[in-house]
This record gives structure tokens, C-alpha cells and sequence, in this order.
């Protein structure tokens, strides 16, 4: 079985009248909730804390900032808190059948915890909890021994791994080891640790019990002691003291047991997955009955970032066992951490929502949970801690937004907006990750995407950078003339009749024409047919339908995202056309150039005087022209670039910058992504 559903009613931050103020769903395994610091993933633990109890038994004291309170101050006088288990075995359904009901030909489990202040008849203010389980209406108590199948382990955020791994009477230690087969024994049977405490015990009594001089032993001093402190009445046993090491029922041995490793002086790191590691000792044990929860806030204490690794790979692997008996749920603020595991695992809290990313909850096919696992890393998985996310293709644009957003006063830092770098165009898996497959439950996160037009305007072709030829078949005449080149039968298809392609395989493939279905000579004659000349129409018509394209792509889903277009070509060259020209001019000459020549130096101030009354298409292409050959990295100029907006005296940059239509594709997406409305 496994907690399938948490809701929290009036509980912290989270209240929605008589709905739950947070609804959680988990998955049966490995729950990963991740999220900024006060998004609620601590009432989450808290609250399934309250509701079940822990196995080491520790006080849970119910603080009145537990209680919900509004705007104005004031606090309700109860919360709720409610869970639901799903997939219980036969045996476990025998345990809590009082208690069931029947959802889909499955049982279920409900249970519900209510505190309410009360103020008894002195005045004096008591909180009243109030357990119960079963069927909402016909809910009933629940008795201690259904309690302790459910009771969680919990692992603190703070916590002292050397404390809890000392003896103690309510030592976790003990509590594991118990149900570990190697120390179950059948009734009336000894354990083998037993026979060795008191082998060990006898041994002991022997060593004080010996005569170190003149008929003395520690014994009889002590006894000859204690005969002053008794009454002559007692009898001769009560005033002889026996030394042991422990009493020999196996429960109070493991209360005895410490446990550190052959390392002199752990430090906490090591101790820290020590305990941890302790705790995982049950989970592939068979038949052990019950949800058996482990709680841990902030995993990551104590851990390096390659330490979190291979203990967060290490759960997830021997969860996967078929006989994997255990459900974990997890905390963390470490970006490695939540990039080390597969989406499908995380339930990410934002704004008051827990939206859990599991398969069936998003619109991410399985290929798309394989591809994320493997191209999330550290620097990428920051996505799931921030109020606002911007998806860019390159470098340049990861150097160059930060930048612009602190010149027009929406620094990204300030909104908790994460930068993510996709390295291409494959925006529509993280798309998907952030639309929900339940239309009801929109994932409110806004989330911008920028990415490059990448059709060359009209002048590249005027100065012949690129062949100026589209393929199209564009009436029925010329397919008739195709079709007197070819022997196969190819049908007539009149919607793709116009459609315009960048190259002739693109066309002849849409169209079922092989290349086998032609001579070399024949071939010749079909490209004089299908071959157009590229004119300013063709670019203008080419400009709309990606547009369009594009945002017909990405309309079938339902995330709170905003498609940013550059007005032409690429960043590079749009900075060329904007307020910016100048300086974008003067970092390409400094990154090729480390020491100019004095032509070299005349070259850059001439080309700066020319764009002083406009930047034109040629000039921009001029400007353009060493990044797009490659003379000059991309990345390097942004960072150039980047130092001279950041240190420019000018006080107007940033209005500029706002007022360039250039800029604008740029600047809507730092305002979609801040949720702030720029002319505020």
C-alpha cells in the first residue's frame, strides 16, 4: 500500500474554504518535492507527519502557526488533514477492514485527522485531536494497532546522524533492526545474540566478582555497602549486585547497540548517509507490511553534490525491485539532486499548487521522460525552483537576457526567474513538461520561450550569400510535365499543390516521387520545373507561415507559456538592426581583433559612422556578416557585449532598449516570464 493523496485543509498557508487548500498526489515509490524556499513542501511533510505519527515516537507538538491565517490577521480555530492509501494487499486490507471502501474493484483507505482549539470551562485554550479512517460520513475511530502500520520514519532536516545512531532507549537502531530477519526468533526460542550477551554477561560477573586482595572483589565491597542502606530483612539477592552489559532479552540488546564505521573521526557527511543508509536496511525485506513511509527533509545535508547523487540513483534503483517495500518522500533545494532523476518523480510546489510531473499528469509522451532525464543537469534543473522560467537556444542568449533585463528593471534575480538553455530548438518537450494532461489543473509557472526566425532576409540572397532557388509545384500543368519523366504511377494530391520547400528532396518526398522513379537526365528536366526564383514575396509569405506554424505547434498545449519570435533573421542580426548596433559593432571587432591594425581600428569607426543615420539591411549584414562566417564566437561577443550595456553611463539605454522594436521579442519575453506588466 502507499499513500496515494494528501489534502490539507486550513493548514499553514493552505486554506480554500471548504475545498482543500493543497491536494498532493504521490506516486507509489519516489516523490521528489522540489520548489522555492515557503512554497509548502515542509507542511507536506509535516502534515503526513501529524497524521500518522513516527516510528521513533518523538512528541509532535502542534504549533498555533499550524493554523491558517488570512490577510487580516485572523486564525481558524481547526485544520484537517487527510490521506488515502491505495494498492493494499490481501493482508493489509485484513488489517484496516473496518476502515476500507471500495474505489474501481480496489480497496482504499482513508484516514482523518482533525485538531480544533478549544477553550475549556477556566479559559484556558487546549487543542482537541480527533483520528479517525473510513468512508467519508461513516468515518470511525482508529485503533493503536492500525496506527502503528502506518506510522512513517522521518528523517529531519537538521539532523544529528551521530545522535540517532547512539543506544538509547527509543533508539531508530533498534527499531530497524527488529524487524530485520536475521534478528526474528520463534517463541520460546533464544537468539543467537542473546546466548552471546550472556556468555558475555557470565564472563563479565566472573571478572568482578574475582578477589583482587585479602577476600575482596568489587562485588562483595558493594554488597558489604548496599547492607547499610537495606533493611536485615531483605534477602541476600537484593543487596548483591550483578554487573552485566545488558539484560538478555534481544529487544533491550539492540537498545544497547551503537553504530558508526572503522573510520576514526566520520564527519557529518559520512555519518549522514550511514543513517540513511540504515534506514534503506527494510526496503527490499519481503511481506513487510503497511505504506512504510520515510520522510526526509533536505537530503542533500551533509552531502556533496556527487554524494546526493549516488544515494538519490541508489533509492530509485531498489525501488524499481518488484519486492521493493517502501514509499519515499523527499525535499530538496539541490538543483544535482533533482536533475539526477527522471521528471516523472518530482511533484514541484508553485504558488499554493503542488503539480506533480509523473506520467499521465503531464503531456510528455515516454520518449520525452527518457530525453529530459538525460538532458537535465544542474544548470537546467534550476527550472524547477523558480517563479518564472525563459527558454533560449544558445549562449548568447543565456549572456545577453540577464543583462537587458537588469537595464529595463526586471532583473531576473529579483523575480526568480531561471534562465534555461536548450541548446537548439526543442522547446516543446519542456512545454509539454509544464502542461497538464488534466485541462483543470493549468500549471500557472510562466514560462517564455525565445527563439530565432532563421529565414535570411531579402538582402542576403541581393548579394548572393545563398542559392536564391525555393521548389514548388504550383499548378497541374507541371505536375503533368513530372509526371512524363517518371514510369511509376504517382497520384495526384492538389493540397500540396504551392507548397513551397527549401529543397527539392523535401518536395519530391511529400509528393511520393523516388529518386529511382528517375534518369539522371530526367531529374535535370523536373528541377527546371520545380526550381523558383527566391524574391522578396516568397520571404515575406515564408516569414508569415513559420509564424504561424510555430504557434499552431505549440497551441494544443495548455502551459502558461509565451512564444517570443525574433523580428528577423537571428539575435545577432536583430542587434544589429537595434539601438545597440554600435556596441555590438565595437565587441565583434574586439573579439577578433586582440590588437588591431590601424586599418583594422579605421575599418570599425567607419562602419560606426555610416549606420549613425540608420542601420540599413546592408549594413546589417556587414555588421552581421563575421559572426554568421564564424570569424568570431557567439558566446564571446555576448560577453563582451554584455560588460559594455552593464558599465554604459548612459541613463537612457534601458528606455531605448524598451522603445526598439528590434528588442521587443525580447523584452516581452523578461515581461511574461516577471509577471509584470512593463509599462508599470
Amino acid at each position: 500500500m502507499y499513500l496515494e493523496t494528501l489534502n490539507l485543509y486550513n493548514f499553514r498557508k493552505f486554506s480554500k474554504g471548504d475545498q482543500p487548500g493543497l491536494t498532493v498526489k504521490f506516486n507509489d515509490k519516489l516523490n521528489l518535492l522540489v520548489g522555492e524556499n515557503d512554497s509548502g513542501k515542509t507542511a507536506i511533510i509535516d502534515g503526513i507527519r501529524y497524521l500518522l505519527g513516527v516510528v521513533s515516537d518523538e512528541y509532535i507538538k502542534i504549533q498555533n502557526e499550524d493554523f491558517y491565517r488570512n490577510e487580516d490577521g485572523e486564525t481558524v480555530t481547526n485544520f484537517q488533514i487527510e490521506g488515502v492509501f491505495a494498492d493494499l494487499s490481501e493482508q493489509e486490507a485484513g488489517a484496516f477492514l473496518e476502515w476500507l471502501s471500495i474505489k474501481e474493484d480496489t480497496y482504499e483507505l482513508r484516514v482523518y485527522l482533525t485538531v480544533d482549539k478549544i477553550t475549556d470551562y477556566l479559559g484556558k485554550e487546549t487543542l482537541d485531536f480527533n483520528l479517525k479512517a473510513g468512508p467519508k460520513g461513516a468515518e470511525s475511530r482508529l485503533e493503536k494497532v492500525a496506527k502503528e502500520i502506518l506510522k512513517t520514519t522521518y528523517l529531519k532536516p537538521l539532523r544529528d546522524a551521530s545522535q540517532e545512531l547512539k543506544p538509547g532507549l527509543r533508539s531508530r537502531l533498534a527499531q530497524i533492526l527488529r524487524y530485520h530477519p536475521a534478528l526474528k526468533k520463534e517463541v520460546g526460542e533464544e537468539h543467537q545474540l542473546e546466548t552471546v550477551v550472556k556468555d558475555a554477561n557470565s564472563k563479565i560477573e566472573n571478572f568482578f566478582g574475582e578477589i583482587y586482595q585479602d577476600e575482596k572483589s568489587i562485588v562483595t565491597d558493594l554488597k558489604e555497602l548496599l547492607k547499610n542502606f537495606f533493611s536485615k530483612r531483605d534477602s541476600d539477592d537484593k543487596v548483591t549486585p550483578v554487573f552485566e552489559v545488558a539484560q538478555t532479552d534481544l529487544n533491550d540488546i539492540l537498545r544497547k547497540l551503537g553504530l558508526t564505521t572503522k573510520e576514526i573521526n566520520n564527519g557529518l557527511g559520512s555519518l549522514n548517509v550511514l543513517f540513511i543508509a540504515t534506514e534503506l536496511l527494510l526496503l527490499n525485506i519481503e511481506n513487510n507490511m503497511g505504506p512504510n513511509i520515510t520522510l526526509i527533509e533536505e537530503i542533500e545535508a551533509h552531502l556533496h553534490p556527487q554524494a546526493q547523487y549516488r544515494l538519490i540513483k541508489y533509492i530509485e534503483l531498489q525501488l524499481k525491485k518488484a519486492k521493493a517495500n517502501g514509499q519515499f518522500i523527499i525535499t530538496t533545494h539541490s538543483p544535482s539532486l533533482a536533475a539526477s532523476i527522471s521528471p516523472e518523480y518530482i511533484v514541484q510546489l508553485y504558488e499554493e499548487n503542488a503539480y506533480e510531473l509523473s506520467k499521465g499528469s503531464t503531456m510528455l509522451e515516454d520518449e520525452d521522460y527518457e530525453f529530459l532525464k538525460r538532458f537535465l543537469d544542474a544548470t537546467k534543473s534550476n527550472l524547477f525552483f523558480a517563479k518564472g522560467i525563459i527558454f533560449v537556444e544558445g549562449d548568447s542568449e543565456s549572456l545577453l537576457i540577464p543583462v537587458i533585463a537588469e537595464l529595463i528593471g526586471l532583473p531576473l534575480h529579483e523575480y526568480g526567474i531561471s534562465i534555461v538553455n536548450v541548446n537548439g530548438t526543442s522547446f516543446e518537450r519542456y512545454i509539454k513538461l509544464f502542461s497538464r494532461a488534466d485541462d483543470g489543473n493549468k500549471f500557472k509557472l510562466p514560462v517564455s520561450v525565445i527563439t530565432d526566425l532563421d529565414i535570411k532576409p531579402w538582402i542576403y540572397y541581393e548579394k548572393g550569400w545563398g542559392k536564391d532557388y525555393y521548389y514548388s509545384i504550383e499548378t497541374k500543368k507541371e505536375y503533368e510535365e513530372i509526371k512524363k519523366n517518371i514510369s511509376k504511377e504517382i497520384g495526384f494530391n492538389e493540397d500540396l499543390l504551392g507548397r513551397r520547400y527549401n529543397t527539392a528532396p523535401q518536395l519530391l518526398t511529400e509528393w511520393g516521387f523516388k529518386g529511382n522513379d528517375f534518369s539522371e537526365a530526367d531529374k535535370k528536366e523536373v528541377i527546371k520545373i520545380i526550381a523558383k526564383a527566391i524574391d522578396e514575396d516568397y520571404l515575406t509569405e515564408k516569414i508569415t507561415r513559420k509564424k504561424s506554424d510555430l504557434c499552431n505547434k505549440y497551441s494544443i498545449y495548455n502551459a502558461e507559456y509565451r512564444l517570443c519570435i525574433a523580428k528577423e533573421w537571428t539575435l545577432e542580426y536583430c542587434l544589429a538592426k537595434s539601438c545597440l548596433s554600435v556596441m555590438l559593432i565595437e565587441s565583434i571587432f574586439e573579439c577578433r581583433y586582440k590588437k588591431p591594425t590601424k586599418v583594422e581600428q579605421q575599418e570599425k569607426e567607419d562602419l560606426i559612422a555610416e549606420i549613425q543615420g540608420g542601420v540599413s539591411d546592408e549594413k546589417a549584414l556587414e555588421i552581421f556578416k563575421p559572426v554568421h562566417k564564424k570569424n568570431v564566437s557567439k558566446a564571446e561577443v555576448a560577453q563582451v557585449l554584455g560588460y559594455k550595456l552593464l558599465n554604459d553611463s548612459s541613463k537612457n539605454l534601458g528606455r531605448e532598449i524598451l522603445k526598439d522594436t528590434y528588442l521587443k521579442y525580447i523584452v516581452e519575453a523578461i515581461q511574461h516570464a516577471s509577471g509584470v506588466d512593463i509599462d508599470d
